[in-house]
């Protein structure tokens, strides 16, 4: 039976066909295996790089490394013999330094030498790449390179220069056999004489710098030496130290690996510049660690130099500068807030007189208005302005350290467990209190109501940096600090300090808020939401007290204050809180006031008059003089401004005592206690009176003095003075009085 028309022409497409992708698979096979080939001798390459590798990280030797490429070398390419060669700088001379394999006869040295020291081909240092020589490839190549070859009987050469930077060597390997090689293994064979020629280089660094190994290994400064590419080939137990890399883990790599990101290119690139050129680079280099923080060291480095004069590398001696570096900016930091303190404390002053004559002369307003009438509502709005303008002054006296104190000795827990429910209506529902209270809490001396400032202050912070919720934390403990902890800070002390720390888990502060954290006025706050006063309030109580303030922060991870206050050996006795106001009685006694602002003079004479007493008003220290020596009455209290402008309180009260030996002394001042002993002022706590004031202080304070019990003392010789000069009052007697201090 015949076959269908058209199957023969089927079979036949069908078998072209199957020949094509027969053929496409034997093309994708023969790459594959090109591939796989290509991968082999990759890796056996690689192996043999590593080989040779290692040799250079345990030897300091260049007859090693290239004994070890002679080896290496010689059994990867299959060639049956591998001689080194090095130029010696002082004669300029070849010579045979390492073999393969070697003579059975000889050894060391003497293996290293024979009657065939010269290489086969001698212009090897014109070369810049390997290159290949084969006896049926005559073309091209010097007669006497082929005739060499025929009386050492050798087929192929390969030469394999390491030339630059400070290296002038080549490895020659021969075979009797013909040999050629493919594009892929001289391209492996001249990445290899790079490596090399790299080891070979530091090698030579190495044993140039072997003698002083062992002082550098004790240096207190960290050492880097690197080869001309600036890789790492050795560095000291001080660069460990300092950095936290260790010796393994740097060498072969470049300094690159501490690179901070605080320096721009161009700064690498003058200090590259500035010691290539053979020229020494001294300056300032910010690096980091291996944990990732930052450190910074004064650095010098250098070129290093054979006898020849040649550049073989370059030494980096580095200072680790950062903790003195620290103490300088806290240092400009406490320079800057002690000035800021001066100018805030003369603000406070004045402030403090014009808020005196405000709040006064609306609360003798109030005194004189029916309670109903819209007047007497003004009047108290204009008295919770001047209250908020006293707070403030305050708070700026507290910063500079200028606030007059009561301090006493007091248990942090007490107060930290008195102020904790107020503390938990501020913060509100949303964010959690949590307090840590050491038992057995070593004691402070500190104003407590200053204490609790502190710590409302921070929870404020606190709460304000959570929004959205979370925790704070108050903790007390007792912490003793040595010199190493407190060398870092400036103000810090060592010795036994009870601590008080407030943590939250809030936003955060960046390394620049941090940086203008206790600045009066700064605040990271919206408009009207903050004076910027708070922190700086706290920092200027903690340095009243000689303690000492740390601030750890991380943004998006939260903020803790440390606060270390001086232990104290005494026992703390709890302090009563008079929860109302007592009654103040008036009196008939006659006051002396001295005060230079009119309207602060006028005011305070009115109060002490309405609470009937006799006034007498002077506007400075001669005047006051006057009106006492035609007071034939008797003067029983002197309140007296501290700085008066024509002498001092402390002089102007011993002078007034000669002529009313009984009489009192009260001071008044918009400053604090530190200005009045500059004025030679000694202050008690019931001897001061601080602007502003209401008349209930003044009513108070003048009572607590004049009702004081007095002490008796002997006056200094009238004839001389107080101060051992010419006396005011020209009266040779000598007296006794009763004073009050």
């Amino acid at each position: 039976m015949d076959r269908p028309l058209g199957r023969d022409n089927r079979s036949s497409n069908e078998i072209a066909d199957l020949r094509r992708r027969v053929a496409q698979l034997e093309v994708v096979c023969s790459e594959q295996k090109l591939a796989a080939s290509a991968l082999q001798l990759h890796n056996q390459w690689l192996a043999v790089a590593n080989r040779v590798l290692e040799v250079t990280l345990t030897e300091d030797s260049p007859v090693s490394v290239l004994a070890a490429a002679c080896r290496e070398l010689a059994s990867a390419l299959g060639m049956s013999r591998a001689v080194a060669y090095v130029r010696d700088d002082h004669v300029s001379t070849l010579r045979a330094v390492a073999r393969f394999p070697q003579p059975a006869h000889r050894t060391g040295r003497a293996a290293a030498s024979s009657d065939r020291d010269e290489p086969i081909y001698e212009d090897w240092a014109s070369l810049r790449r390997p290159l290949a020589v084969c006896l049926n490839h005559e073309v091209g190549r010097p007669r006497k390179v082929h005739d060499r070859m025929r009386q050492r009987g050798v087929a192929t050469v390969l030469v394999l220069p390491m030339v630059g930077h400070d290296v002038s060597a080549c490895v020659e390997l021969s075979h009797t056999e013909h040999r050629d090689f493919s594009r892929e293994e001289m391209a492996q064979c001249e990445q290899m004489c790079a490596q090399l020629a790299r080891a070979l280089s530091r090698a030579r660094l190495a044993r140039l710098l072997h003698p002083l190994n062992a002082a550098v290994d004790t240096a207190s400064d960290a050492v880097i030496v690197c080869d001309l590419d600036g890789s790492i080939i050795y560095v000291n137990p001080a660069f460990e130290q300092m950095s936290g890399f260790s010796r393994n883990e740097v060498v072969g790599q470049t300094p690159r690996l501490m690179k901070s990101g605080e320096h721009d290119a161009a700064f690498y690139r003058h200090l590259w510049s500035t010691i290539t050129n053979g020229a020494t680079w001294r300056g300032r280099i910010v690096n980091r660690r291996r944990d990732g923080s930052c450190y910074s060291v004064d650095a010098t480095i250098s070129p290093v130099r054979d006898n020849s004069g040649r550049t073989v590398g370059y030494v980096a001696a580095q200072r680790d500068i950062t903790r003195e570096l620290q103490l300088e900016e806290q240092y400009r930091q406490a320079q800057k807030m002690e000035m800021l303190g001066h100018l805030t404390a003369g603000i406070a002053h004045d402030f403090n007189n014009v808020l005196t004559a405000v709040n006064g002369y609306a609360e003798l307003l109030r005194t004189q208005l029916p309670a109903a009438s819209p007047p007497h509502d003004l009047v108290i709005k204009l008295l919770r302005a001047g209250q908020r303008g006293a707070d403030l002054v305050r708070q700026l006296l507290l910063f500079s350290r200028k606030q007059a104190n009561t301090p006493q000795v007091v248990n942090l827990n007490h107060v930290v467990g008195d102020l904790e429910p107020m503390l938990r209506r501020i913060i509100g529902e949303h964010i959690q209190l949590v307090t840590h209270l050491a038992p057995e809490l070593w004691a402070v001396r500190v104003d407590p109501s200053q204490i609790e400032q502190i710590i409302v202050n921070l929870v404020v912070n606190a709460r304000d940096a959570m929004p959205n919720g979370g925790s704070v934390c108050i903790e007390t403990g007792n912490v003793v600090l040595d010199d190493t902890t407190v060398s870092g800070h400036l103000s810090g002390r060592p010795g036994e300090h009870t601590l008080l720390a407030v943590s939250d888990t809030g936003t955060g502060m960046s390394a620049e808020v941090k940086a203008h954290l206790f600045e009066p006025f700064f605040t990271t706050k919206g408009r009207g939401k903050g004076t910027g006063l708070g922190l700086a309030t706290v920092y200027g109580i903690v340095e009243q007290y000689n303690g000492s303030i740390w601030v750890y922060s991380e943004e998006g991870i939260g903020t803790t204050f440390k606060i270390c206050l001086p232990r104290v050996s005494q026992t703390p006795v709890a302090s009563p809180r008079l929860d109302q106001v007592e009654l103040v009685r008036g009196g008939r006694e006659t006051i002396l006031v001295v005060e230079d602002d009119p309207s602060v003079r006028d005011l305070t004479s009115m109060m002490l008059q309405e609470q009937g007493y006799t006034v007498l008003a002077a506007e400075g220290g001669q005047e006051a003089l006057r009106l006492a020596r035609e007071c034939d009455s008797g003067i029983d209290l002197l309140l007296s401004d501290v700085v008066l402008p024509d002498t001092g309180a402390g002089a102007l009260a011993e002078q007034l005592r000669l002529l009313h030996p009984r009489m009192k002394v009260l001071y008044m001042s918009g400053y604090g206690h530190d200005v009045a002993a500059r004025r030679g002022v000694t202050l008690g706590r019931l001897t001061f009176l601080q602007k502003p004031f209401n008349s209930l202080d003044l009513a108070r304070k003048v009572r607590e003095v004049l009702d004081r019990p007095t002490t008796y003392s002997s006056l200094p010789d009238p004839a001389t003075g107080p101060a051992g000069g010419q006396s005011l009052y020209g009266s040779p007697q000598k007296m006794r009085y009763w004073h009050i201090w």
